[in-house]
């Protein structure tokens, strides 16, 4: 059952639907406790709920392991009218008859905590905030501190940058020439190929 599921209302980005949380991204999320729903009762309640047309929505994209529904559009005035039309909530009412609250948000956008792997020690942290500039605002940037447990506290090519998105962050990039890893909650997987997202490298 869905946990979570989103759908990210914003053009170029991912609409996400929540289910009784608070966000700071555009979202769906089906309650955890609910009946579990399946990706074509997602489609049929989108269409249903929403009222989206089939040209305005370029992709759905549904994060099993995360239990996440992301939507992308063609244009911002879609998201806009979502969220005006619900107020940023809607009914999900199961085949048993169960009613769950549907949160719609703006997704993955605001403040977050980015860990990036494969960050060499050479790799300045003004080189690190040129290649974020376009990603939004970097407000911090700190080594990842491995915990007590570990032996040997040495460097693990590992940072930790707090960020105030205004875009998502595509799961690899490079910094500085070296191929980095960026990651954080409700960041919609991208193609290590191309670093669109909608797909994977089947290479």
């Amino acid at each position: 059952m869905f946990t979570k599921c989103g759908v990210v209302l914003k053009q170029g980005k991912f609409c996400k639907i929540d289910h009784g949380r608070t966000t700071t991204y555009n979202g769906m999320y089906f309650d955890s406790i609910s009946p579990r729903i399946s990706a074509y009762e997602i489609h049929e309640w989108i269409h249903e709920q929403l009222h989206i047309s089939e040209p305005s929505l370029t992709m759905i994209q549904i994060d099993g392991i995360k239990r996440h529904v992301f939507l992308k559009f063609v244009d911002d005035i879609y998201i806009q009218n979502i969220l005006q039309s619900t107020n940023g909530s809607a009914e999900d009412r199961h085949v048993i008859g169960e009613i769950s609250i549907v949160r719609l948000e703006v997704a993955g956008m605001g403040m977050r905590r980015i860990r990036i792997a494969n960050l060499l020690p050479e790799v300045t942290e003004r080189s690190t905030r040129a290649a974020l500039a376009s990603y939004g605002e970097t407000v911090s940037i700190q080594d990842y501190i491995l915990p007590k447990a570990y032996r040997y506290k040495v460097a693990n090519e590992v940072k930790v940058i707090v960020m105030k998105l205004a875009k998502h962050i595509p799961s690899q990039m490079n910094i500085a020439g070296h191929r980095s890893l960026p990651s954080y909650e409700d960041q919609p997987v991208t193609c290590q190929g191309c670093g669109d997202s909608g797909h994977i490298n089947q290479a």
